[in-house]
């Protein structure tokens, strides 16, 4: 397994990067002591290379102790509102959740499950092509099992976001039969995803290029965290092949999972991409992330306390990775999102939760937000939760069941019709209620009809707002009428589950 060590220009930079500043604004001569691991520093300090703690020392790095809170992610959370955009409604997806292949029984089941999908008001759906399925033979490509799932989520109103996504055992010399290699070759891997580019012309322009390659013990093998220097070669080779193939398709990185939890996190991981591959990044249209809470998935969306990191810092972390290596900054992709109705999220908080979620990427400029996943599966209720975190509850999905909408999918349809002509606009001043180091939020969102405002806060026990000259009605998360303005005047209560002022 090769590491590309870092040029000497790259590395000077980030040593610079790394070494901080004085209150002066100059740059510290004196860098930190060399280290492997926290151990070799203080107790409050954390061995980084630059401002990024390191977990696991690539060939090259050169390591050194630095104030834990001048560290990437120490800072409180703060929220880079991006106005604009495509409307909120046509920014909802799904995860998962449409059979591919061929034949009465594959059509059928696609039929309820486009049925659950279009009901919810989803406009896009994250679908897998399997390299390993398509091109089972170098060079020999067989699109039968995902043409049928493409044309009819297309002919269902719905966009496909493709993940290229995993390997195919020809291609690795470390394995006979397991797809989670990535190949030897990175040019195989971009040559497949040009090939894909080239048969779905005109029915797939957005692109994702592997899912999770951090978690390497399930996704990107052999390495427990994966090998950020040959995906940054991978990712590169692909993002190329696709605009060459498609001017104006969108090459979306692959999702990271952000949070370091047995695998080392996003910010660690881009750190590793962008010091073995500076360029690594210049072909991709969007940064993909997975802004999941730590696993299994119970702290809100919001919450910044150790150790969690909510959406304003995840993405503003993010954005200071980027921003160290000079790279420009990029759209973010959240492909996937979720909580599980499991524990302490009952399904009434997870329908909230996926509000917030929903609004807050939004707010911060995300496109798509795919919400993971379509149904619960035939393991609900027992841990891990993996089969938990669906919009419908299980059997929904089969075509010979009954349709049992969750709360998270009630929340999720009123959304698509509440956005389905608005555009983010940024924090609102409604009430002076905004302010999210007080767990309390208030998002406006501008269409033609007038402006939308949502308000919520982190806090159960609700606050009430009298607000003067209000012409807006208020609705709950599901659009029903909580409150009208009387005597040009409405009274709200504002709790965990977020409320709409709707005009």
């Amino acid at each position: 397994m090769a590491i590309t060590r870092r040029s000497s220009a790259v590395l000077a930079a980030t040593l610079l990067f790394a070494c901080g500043s004085n209150d002066d604004g100059q740059a510290q001569t004196e860098p930190g002591r060399v280290c492997a691991t926290d151990d070799d520093c203080g107790v409050t300090e954390v061995c980084a290379v630059g401002r990024v703690r390191e977990l696991e020392l690539e060939a090259g790095d050169d390591a050194r102790c630095l104030a834990r809170d001048q560290a990437i992610g120490s800072a409180p959370a703060s929220y880079r509102f991006v106005g604009g955009g495509r409307p909120l409604a046509e920014r909802l997806c799904v995860a998962g959740g449409l059979n591919r292949g061929a034949g009465a029984a594959a059509d059928a089941v696609r039929k309820r499950q486009l049925e659950l999908l279009v009901s919810a008001g989803v406009r896009v759906i994250r679908l897998d092509f399997p390299w390993a399925e398509i091109e089972k033979q170098k060079g020999s490509f067989d699109f039968s099992a995902l043409d049928p799932a493409v044309d009819a989520a297309r002919a269902a109103g719905l966009e496909v976001l493709g993940i290229i996504a995993y390997g195919t055992p020809w291609a690795s010399s470390l394995t006979t039969a397991d797809t989670r290699y990535p190949p030897d070759d990175p040019n195989d891997y971009a040559t497949y995803a040009r090939a894909l580019a080239s048969h779905f012309a005109g029915r797939v322009r957005r692109w994702e290029l592997w899912n999770e390659p951090n978690a390497g013990w399930r996704f990107f093998r052999p390495k427990l965290n994966g090998d950020a220097a040959k995906y940054a070669v991978m990712m590169a080779s692909a993002a190329a092949a696709l605009h060459a193939e498609c001017a104006d398709c969108q090459v979306v990185s692959a999702g990271l999972f952000f949070h370091s939890q047995v695998l080392n996190g996003a910010l660690e991981f881009t750190s590793d991409m962008l010091s073995a591959t500076p360029s690594a990044f210049s072909g991709v249209d969007a940064f993909g992330i997975h802004p999941y809470p730590r696993y299994p998935p119970v702290a809100a969306p919001e919450v910044d306390t150790p150790p969690e990191r909510g959406f304003g810092g995840m993405f503003a972390d993010l954005h200071a990775v980027l921003d160290g290596y000079a790279v420009n900054p990029l759209p973010y992709a959240v492909t996937e999102l979720g909580w599980p109705s499991f524990g302490a999220v009952d399904e009434g908080v997870q329908a909230a939760f996926l509000a917030r979620s929903v609004l807050l990427g939004a707010a911060v400029g995300a496109d798509p937000l795919c919400w993971f996943n379509l149904a619960d599966g035939p393991n609900h209720g027992t841990f891990p939760p993996e089969d938990d975190f669906g919009l419908y509850r299980f059997g929904s999905d089969d075509p010979n069941g009954v349709i049992a909408n969750k709360p998270a999918r009630d929340a999720l349809a009123r959304l698509a019709t509440l956005g389905a002509d608005v555009l983010p606009l940024g924090a609102s001043q409604v009430g002076a209620f905004h302010d999210p180091s007080a767990g309390q939020f208030a998002l406006d969102f501008e269409g033609p009809s007038g402006r939308v405002t949502a308000l919520w806060q982190l806090a159960n026990e609700p606050t009430s707002l009298q607000l003067s000259a209000e012409t807006r009605h208020a609705e709950d998360l599901f659009g029903a009428t909580v409150a009208v303005p009387v005597g040009g005047a409405l009274s709200v209560s504002v709790g965990s589950s977020p409320l709409y002022l709707v005009p």
